[in-house]
């Protein structure tokens, strides 16, 4: 569901996938922060900004 920890995204509006990594990059725009998930994570980490909560 929407919100704010590292397993949640709130109104994500972009995507790109780095092939070389199989890293995943999300604009996660209501918290104000570029998500990271690695191939297969259920969790991710904040590439850039902060939660925004």
């Amino acid at each position: 569901g929407n919100g704010s920890a590292l397993n949640q995204l709130n109104n994500n509006c972009g995507l790109a996938l780095n092939e070389n990594s199989s890293t995943l990059y999300i604009a996660d725009t209501n918290n104000h922060r570029i998500m990271s998930y690695a191939s297969g994570a259920a969790t991710g980490t904040v590439a850039a900004g902060g939660n925004g909560a």
